[in-house]
């Protein structure tokens, strides 16, 4: 955990899959204003793999938590060879 200055703080945690070996990074970066940004990386191993491995998060709200917009390719569940990309602001109900 770091907290790059008064607004901020950040928390990264690293991993490893096992199959295929790939190290995992997820950084979450709480700002003063509320607002939590979540950002992960993949670095592969020496396994040989013709694709990525599928891999992704899940996170559970509290209630009142419900404004939410997600920067990825969506708004429901996607794979890696879905082209039609683009910004999704999401409201629970």
């Amino acid at each position: 955990m770091a907290q790059p200055d008064a607004g901020r703080v950040v928390v990264s945690v690293n991993g490893r899959m096992r199959a295929p070996s790939c190290a995992q990074q997820i950084t979450w970066t709480i700002l003063g204003s509320g607002d939590v940004l979540v950002a992960t990386s993949l670095q592969p191993g020496n396994d040989a793999v013709p694709e990525l491995p599928r891999f992704g998060m899940q996170t559970t709200l509290r209630a009142g938590f419900d404004r939410l917009v997600w920067y990825g390719k969506g708004p429901q569940e996607t794979y890696w060879d879905r082209q039609d990309a683009r910004s999704a602001s999401i409201e629970a109900r």
